[in-house]
């Protein structure tokens, strides 16, 4: 069983703090953005480890 907990997206008082925008590569405009970002991520982690995908789930 896995989960998908995808907390990539800026957090929205970071401007507040420091008055710049957080910027890197994990970062995401939006929560949408931040867990296709990690779904896909998870994709490739089972694909390299020789799971396939197939009838709405992943086997080996």
């Amino acid at each position: 069983m896995l989960t998908v907990e995808p907390h990539l997206a800026v957090f929205a008082g970071y401007a507040d703090i420091d008055r710049t925008r957080l910027k890197n590569k994990y970062a995401f405009e939006t929560p949408r953005a931040a867990f296709a970002a990690a779904a896909a991520a998870l994709r490739g982690i089972l694909a390299e480890n020789a799971f396939k995908e197939g009838n709405g789930a992943w086997t080996k």
